[in-house]
């Protein structure tokens, strides 16, 4: 069984003895555009998990969040500047 323990990144899985942390965990990714005509939702709630060892290969259509999610979990979108007055 595995135990589970909360340090300043995050929970850490326990596995014998050895702490684990898996190399990168998203969840609930969402990342939207204010446009003219409204809210454009590129990226709408997207987890993932990427353990040691494992690789991750984003598929899709044409236009379907691929970049955007990537740059997303980058922080390579900037987030939106206040509004001036």
């Amino acid at each position: 069984m595995a135990k589970y323990c909360l340090d300043g990144l995050g929970w850490l899985k326990r596995e014998n003895k050895r702490l684990h942390m898996s190399l990168l965990e998203v969840e609930n990714l969402r990342t939207y555009f204010k446009t003219e005509a409204g809210e454009a939702r590129a990226v709408d709630g997207v987890s993932l998990t990427l353990e040691e060892g494992e690789s991750l290969a984003l598929v899709g259509e044409s236009a379907c969040g691929k970049s955007v999610t990537a740059l997303s979990i980058m922080r390579l979108i900037e987030p939106p500047r206040p509004p001036r007055i």
